[in-house]
This record gives structure tokens, sequence and C-alpha cells, in this order.
């Protein structure tokens, strides 16, 4: 029975990264899952651009509702992407 559970526990472990944390025990999230997040609720109207500091850039996805969803489907697409590269490690 032993055996059966830390193999279980060995495999888990090996799934499951451990979450960052700071000092405070809160868990740390990188800006690049922020500006996910943002693309995908609010990129339509150019949120991720603006929270980056692209205002330009911001303006003209907002003024075009993100180039007719075009251009939000693929910023949202690669801010995934980019989140995902930071997650693998």
């Amino acid at each position: 029975m032993s055996i059966i559970t830390t193999g279980v526990l060995e495999y888990n472990h090996l799934i499951k990264k451990p979450q960052k944390k700071d000092k405070s025990g809160g868990i740390i999230v990188d800006k690049k899952h922020i500006v996910m997040i943002l693309s995908w609720l609010l990129g339509y109207f150019g949120a991720d651009r603006f929270y980056q500091g692209q205002i330009l850039l911001g303006v003209l996805k907002l003024i075009t509702l993100g180039a007719v969803g075009v251009w939000w489907l693929a910023d949202a697409a690669y801010y995934t992407y980019k989140a995902g590269e930071i997650a693998r490690g």
C-alpha cells in the first residue's frame, strides 16, 4: 500500500509545479498573465495595449473594435502563448 501511495505522490509532484509565492504567502502573478486576462476580457477595446503603455495602439484598437475581432483574437492568442511560456518555466 505504501509503494502505491508513494508512487502517486511522486507522480503528482511531477505534474503540479508549486506556485511561486512572495514572503507574505500571496501568489506572484506575472505581468504577462495580467495582459493575457485583459486581452481576453477587454482586448476588443484595447485595454491590453493601454495597460502596456501603448496608448496609440490602444486608441486604434478601441476605434476599430479590435479590427473587427481579428486583431483582438490574434493578440489574445499571442498573449496566451507568452503567458504559457512563463508557466512552463
